[in-house]
């Protein structure tokens, strides 16, 4: 009968999960930095009247690798019509073209964040 051991396997296993939690660390502050651009290009295309909905513009987070972006305070409803228009009023939309921008820098994004998680 022939036996044999492996030594270090307890530290290739150690090895192998802190990889994958930096690899989730760098996903997620690529997500939370794309976020925060999405804020900031929606801010920054809004119609400012008084200010209040370009101040009510927030993120709010939607598990490690998700957030929201949005008006949530129920006192500001009006960024819809511009966003989508009126009758009296044509579209003017910062909230799907800034989503849209974003979708296509954050494959980049997270693999650099990921890259620079890694050993």
């Amino acid at each position: 009968m022939t036996s044999s051991r492996v030594e270090g396997l307890d530290n290739l296993e150690a090895a192998i999960g802190n990889v994958v939690e930096r690899m989730a660390a760098g996903a997620a502050a690529a997500v939370n930095e794309g976020a925060r651009s999405v804020q900031a290009d929606i801010r920054a295309g809004v119609g400012v009247d008084t200010g209040h909905e370009r101040a009510a513009i927030e993120i709010r987070d939607d598990g490690p690798t998700g957030a929201e972006i949005g008006v949530f305070d129920e006192g500001v409803d009006y960024e819809q019509y511009g966003e989508f228009g009126t009758s009296r009023q044509p579209a003017r939309p910062v909230f799907g073209p800034a989503a849209d921008a974003e979708r296509l820098r954050l494959p980049r994004r997270v693999a650099d964040h990921i890259r620079r998680a890694l050993p």
